[in-house]
């Protein structure tokens, strides 16, 4: 099941492993290594708007968890694996936002809760 209102597994708010919260290893104000302000050599992915314009970047923590910062490189949320190819998208608070999908390319396209396309990676 990929709705982590249903599957325990990949809520965070439920599961700690992936509550940047609760895990340090996966918390850039505490892990300095997955911080693109502090870190020059980090690995993920750019994020854009469907207009082209850059929103974010996405740094991955571990192998199962991306952490999200906006275009001032503030930490603004994280997405958690899904198992089956993509990602939950959550806040801060780890509440549900949306998900990334596979989009085939290496790289992922952005839903929101009702299923509308709203960006891209690169």
């Amino acid at each position: 099941m990929l709705n982590p209102k249903i599957n325990s597994m990949i809520n965070p708010k439920i599961n700690s492993m992936i509550n940047p919260k609760i895990n340090s290893m996966i918390n850039p104000k505490i892990n300095s290594m997955i911080n693109p302000k502090i870190s020059a050599s980090i690995e993920g992915f750019y994020y854009f708007n469907l207009d082209g314009q850059l929103r974010g970047v996405l740094v991955k923590a571990t192998e199962g968890v991306l952490v999200m910062f906006d275009g001032e490189l503030d930490w603004n949320g994280y997405a958690v694996s899904n198992d089956d190819g993509g990602y939950n998208l959550f806040d801060l608070d780890g509440e549900w936002l949306g998900y990334f999908c596979d989009n085939s390319a290496a790289n992922f396209n952005r839903f929101n809760l009702d299923g509308d396309w709203i960006g891209f990676t690169t």
